[in-house]
C-alpha cells in the first residue's frame, strides 16, 4: 500500500483509515427519488456515516462506516427498502 500512498501524496494529503466498510446503494433514478437520502440515513442510524459520495452517475450512492457497523447497516437498509433481512 505504501507505493499507492506515496503516489497519491504527490496530488495532495493522504491518510489511511483502517477498519472501515464501504456501503453502496445502486438503482436507476436514485437522484430523482424524493426523500431517498432521509430514508437511507434513518435506516443507517445509529452508525456514524464518515464519508458520503454520489458520483457523476445518477445510479449510486456510497458511504463509509466503521467495519463493525457494516453488517448491521446493510441489514437495516434491506429492511427499509425490501422489508426483509
Amino acid at each position: 500500500m505504501e507505493p499507492l500512498v506515496r503516489d497519491l501524496g504527490e496530488l495532495g494529503e493522504v491518510w489511511i483509515e483502517e477498519r472501515r466498510a464501504i456501503v453502496a446503494i445502486v438503482g436507476i433514478g436514485l437522484r430523482k427519488t424524493p426523500g431517498l437520502a432521509g430514508r437511507v440515513f434513518n435506516a443507517v442510524w445509529p452508525a456514524n456515516v464518515e464519508v458520503i459520495s454520489q458520483g457523476a452517475s445518477a445510479i449510486n450512492m456510497t458511504f463509509v462506516v466503521r467495519e463493525e457497523d457494516g453488517p448491521d447497516v446493510v441489514r437495516r437498509l434491506h429492511q427499509e427498502f425490501f422489508g426483509s433481512c
